[in-house]
């Protein structure tokens, strides 16, 4: 038993005919009487009196006239609301910290002001959290600083972004012209915690240069980093983005530091078997549009012509 079988049996009952039910379902009689047949044997019992006037409902046949109603209409707001709803489903959004600070909040403006009616959700962590969580099916899409692990995780650069060491005014680097991997190694450092890919890049870089860091502070947060730099407590090496407006403002300064350049990309992350609804296509397509060649203006000559790392 189907709903076909109940929707041909609501119309013969309300026609009392099986050839006006057939042709007001676009049926052929023959599939109308095959349909009743099929109840009535489903059911064991006659639902229709064939008198030769018309069809006529049994007792049985009244009691389920009124609960296949009641079906076909529950049938039917299911569907209505499960097309409604598909126009609105929410995108849970994955952010890193830096994204999460300085980038993700500009995406999101453009992303409204095209399509009003998404509805985005957004997490924000360190690159491995996120990776955890579009493993498991919590984050359908993330943009990340880091590089993910995982072989079931597609990874797509699409923003540039810049590290840079960073110094506050009361610091001997703040009026060198530039500095060398040697002397940056000697100095204390305040950084991300461990699982982010800012800190992963920046370690790795002076690890195979055979430079261990003095890491004093740990940090989830770029403000307190920022506030730390300026209050003259360590050197950090971070996202252009992040302090740009202490940059602008002469409380922080970009270090130029020679052989040292950490160019990197900011990429968008799914599971390969992830479903892509249309407010996630608009969503790749903003980020895809994203543009901000203003930063430059921020960075050493070196930073903006070397090649980029992914």
């Amino acid at each position: 038993m189907t709903l076909r079988h109940l929707q041909i049996f609501v119309e013969v009952a309300a026609c009392g005919k099986m050839s006006l039910a057939a042709s007001h379902l676009f049926i052929s009689q023959p599939t109308v009487s095959q349909s009743i047949a099929e109840l009535e044997k489903h059911y064991q019992t006659k639902l229709f009196e064939r008198y030769p006037r018309g069809l006529y409902l049994t007792e049985a046949g009244k009691l389920l006239l009124q609960n296949a109603k009641d079906v076909l209409a529950s049938y039917q707001k299911l569907n209505e609301t499960m097309l409604s709803a598909l126009q609105t489903l929410p995108v849970h959004i994955g952010a890193t910290v830096t994204v999460g600070d300085c980038l993700i909040h500009r995406i999101l403006r453009q992303f409204r002001k095209i399509y009003p009616d998404a509805d985005p959700r957004i997490y924000v962590n360190n690159t491995h959290a996120i990776e955890e969580k579009l493993l498991n099916a919590e984050l359908d899409i993330a943009l990340v600083e880091g590089e993910v692990q995982s072989p079931d995780l597609i990874s797509e650069p699409v923003i540039r972004d810049f590290l840079v060491l960073v110094c506050g005014k009361a610091h001997p680097f703040f009026q060198r012209p530039q500095v060398s991997l040697k002397e940056i190694a000697a100095e204390p450092f305040i950084l991300r915690e461990q699982g982010s890919g800012t800190r992963s890049l920046f370690e790795t870089f002076m690890a195979e240069r055979g430079y261990p860091l003095d890491v004093r502070w740990e940090c989830t947060n770029a403000g307190t980093i920022k506030h730390a730099v300026m209050d003259n407590q360590g050197l950090s090496v971070i996202s252009i983005r992040l302090v740009e407006e202490e940059v602008r403002t002469g409380e922080i300064r970009v270090v130029p530091v020679k052989d040292g350049v950490w160019n990197r990309n900011f990429s968008l992350v799914r599971h390969k078997y992830k479903y892509l609804s249309p407010d996630m296509e608009h969503f790749i397509e903003t980020v895809k549009a994203y543009e901000d060649n203003e930063i430059l203006k921020l960075l050493p000559p070196a930073s903006c012509t070397a090649k980029k790392t992914n």
